[in-house]
């Protein structure tokens, strides 16, 4: 831990490293959010498919 008062003094080079960093993490934020999303429509996809075809086994093996 850095004790409170001190200040950080960064070279060139660390705050290359840190603007680098803020660059990397803006440009992979979207693409990584983007696939999340498609992860998470396709579970939901996943058990709409299962109860619909729990549903059309119920209907198959109960006939009217």
């Amino acid at each position: 831990m850095i004790p409170a008062g001190i200040k950080l003094v960064f070279s060139i080079c660390g705050w290359i490293l840190i603007i680098v960093a803020y660059v990397a993490v803006l440009l992979a934020l979207p693409f990584s959010a983007c696939v999340c999303v498609k992860v998470i429509a396709a579970e939901g996809e996943k058990k709409a498919l299962e109860s619909l075809n729990e549903a059309a086994n119920m209907i198959a093996d109960s006939p009217c």
